[in-house]
């Protein structure tokens, strides 16, 4: 980055995301770190029904950024939480609420009635699949779209399907593009030889919940075990959430708990080595808008195979990885065979991977492009 764009010296920042573990904190995080409105004073605003874990305070801490955190009670509640939000972010006064995700938009809005004229600049990073949005999201999008002065997609597709599905209600002048980054430096390659005892090591880290397709990770493991039976062929499971006992239990009912490790989530700190730990990475999903699983694990320069479906087939390109048939095991099979068969490719696909995301997911780039839309904004003119 070649430096600030605006002097944000005196401007405060909220930062709205979701409490839990996920990738919203991942960008967070990436943003800050690589000096994200450098001189702006920032909070953060924790929203969600599971506490931040210690991880995310440790953090804050270390780059000295204030945090709050507004609990929600599971299925009730819903209006108290908003006002709580709502009353917070009035607290706060910020001068920008950068909101990761649309579960406060309602809040936002409040805070349009109780601020009068002195409202603050709403920047809105929507990251929802499409495809996998439920009323309420969609219904939070139309209000982010009278609401917010800035909408951002993460990809073209995600904000071309937006607009197909809201039609007019949309307000085009509000839509940005910006891509996802990470800290390429921080996830690098380490030496491929590192690791090599003799075992296959494959690996997937995300949220287990219903959105993502352990079941086919599970049935192509299982089967690619029994094609290769003479081979040391190990599975890493990586992250914490709604489908842990499912995923457990049919782990055991295919006899594959001597092979597979369930490691539950990995702090910040340890997912690096758990990435170069591994020799594929396998992403089963049924959908994304921009995984930064997939970018994390290209950047430490991984053979991806992954699930063809929106927000995948467009960040796994051949040159970068290998896409499957979603919900296909037999297919996942034989693009994990492609790679356990033919060892001499894997320098050839580890190489494709590191530069594919140096090239099109550093961090620089997209906190120049955020800095950008927010100081062309009125409130910094």
């Amino acid at each position: 980055m070649t430096g600030p764009l605006q002097n944000f010296s005196g401007y405060r920042v909220t930062h709205v995301l979701y409490s839990g573990l996920g990738g919203h904190s991942a960008m967070l995080f990436a943003l800050l770190d690589a000096g994200f409105m450098q001189g702006a004073g920032h909070d953060v605003l924790f929203i969600g029904v599971e506490p931040p874990p210690d991880e995310y305070l440790h953090r804050c801490a270390k780059i000295q950024v204030s945090w709050r955190y507004v609990p929600k009670l599971p299925g009730r509640g819903h209006l108290r939480f908003l006002l709580a939000v709502c009353r917070q972010l009035v607290a706060n006064n910020p001068n920008v609420i950068f909101m990761h995700g649309l579960a406060a938009m309602p809040s936002t809005a409040l805070v349009k009635l109780f601020r009068f004229g002195s409202y603050p600049f709403v920047m809105v990073r929507e990251t929802q699949a499409n495809h996998l949005k439920s009323r309420h999201d969609w219904i939070s999008l139309i209000l982010a779209h009278w609401i917010a002065h800035s909408i951002v997609h993460l990809t073209t597709e995600a904000a071309d399907g937006s607009a197909r599905k809201l039609g007019c209600i949309i307000q085009p002048k509000k839509i940005s593009v910006i891509p996802n980054g990470l800290d390429t430096e921080y996830f690098s390659p380490r030496n491929k030889n590192a690791h090599d005892d003799g075992m296959v090591h494959i690996g997937m880290q995300s949220r287990l919940q219903p959105n993502k397709d352990h079941e086919t990770l599970i049935k192509a493991f299982y089967f690619i075990c029994q094609r290769y039976p003479q081979k040391h062929i190990h599975l890493h499971i990586a992250g914490d959430g709604s489908t842990y006992q499912a995923i457990r239990q049919m782990i055991s009912e295919l006899g594959l708990s001597k092979k597979t490790t369930l490691h539950g989530m990995i702090a910040y700190a340890d997912l690096r080595d758990f990435l170069n730990g591994l020799d594929i990475y396998v992403h089963c999903t049924h959908g994304e808008t921009m995984s930064t699983a997939i970018m994390q694990a290209l950047s430490c320069g991984l053979p991806v195979i992954a699930s063809n479906v929106a927000g995948v087939s467009n960040m796994v390109q051949p040159d970068a990885g290998m896409l499957y048939r979603p919900g296909d095991p037999n297919d996942l099979v034989e693009k994990l065979d492609k790679l356990i068969a033919n060892p001499g490719d894997m320098d050839k696909w580890r190489q494709r991977a590191r530069n594919y995301a140096v090239k099109y997911y550093a961090i620089t780039a997209t906190v120049d492009a955020y800095e950008k839309l927010i100081s062309s904004s009125m409130l910094f003119q």
